[in-house]
Formats: C-alpha cells, sequence, structure tokens
C-alpha cells in the first residue's frame, strides 16, 4: 500500500509570493511606463532613419515585455484563486468532518464498505 500523500500550504508562504509578485509586477509597470516615455520624447523630438529603426525596436520591447507582464499578473490571480480554493476545501473537509458522528448509522456504513 501506497503511503497517503499529504498537501501542505502555509498562509505565510502564499503571502509571500503574493507580495513577490506583487513587486515584480509594479517594477514590470514601471519599467514600461519609462519606456514608453522615452518612446514618445524620441518620437516628439527627434526626426531620422536612426529614430525610426530605435522607436520599432522600443516598440517590440514594450510588446514582449506587455505580453510577460500580462502572463505575471495571471499568475497573481492564479495563485489567488488556487489559496481561496484550498482554504475553502480544507473548510469543507473540516465542516464534514465535524458533523460525523462515531455512534451514527452513516459512519458506520460508509468504514465498513
Amino acid at each position: 500500500m501506497a503511503d497517503a500523500q499529504q498537501v501542505r500550504k502555509t498562509d505565510n508562504a502564499v503571502q509571500k509570493l503574493g507580495a513577490a509578485l506583487d513587486t515584480q509586477i509594479a517594477n514590470m509597470q514601471a519599467a514600461i511606463n519609462e519606456v514608453e516615455s522615452i518612446k514618445s520624447d524620441i518620437q516628439s523630438h527627434y526626426q531620422a532613419d536612426s529614430a525610426t529603426s530605435y522607436l520599432n525596436k522600443l516598440q517590440n520591447w514594450l510588446d514582449s515585455h506587455q505580453t510577460i507582464l500580462s502572463a505575471a499578473k495571471t499568475c497573481r490571480a492564479d495563485v489567488t484563486q488556487a489559496d481561496a480554493a484550498f482554504n475553502s476545501g480544507d473548510s469543507d473537509a473540516l465542516s464534514n468532518a465535524n458533523s460525523w458522528s462515531p455512534d451514527s448509522d452513516t459512519t458506520y456504513s460508509a468504514l465498513v464498505i
């Protein structure tokens, strides 16, 4: 018989992960804002073929960074949702466990089968 697998979660670990993701998301957004500002300055003050090439590269960077930022935000939302589901499942299991009585017919039937 295989050993039962246990799932362990600590609220502290989830909170640290959430905080780290929030920090990373804020840093990524700040970088995007800074690059957009630089891009805007170049567009309004520098007209040359080299500027066009540079602006295209900045836009490629912005597009890529936006994709990564979106994935980070999705990850953050998924962590929150998984934590809520885990807590709900744990709460449901506790409620079910507390509702069983050792001398009830339902408990006896479930354990005998």
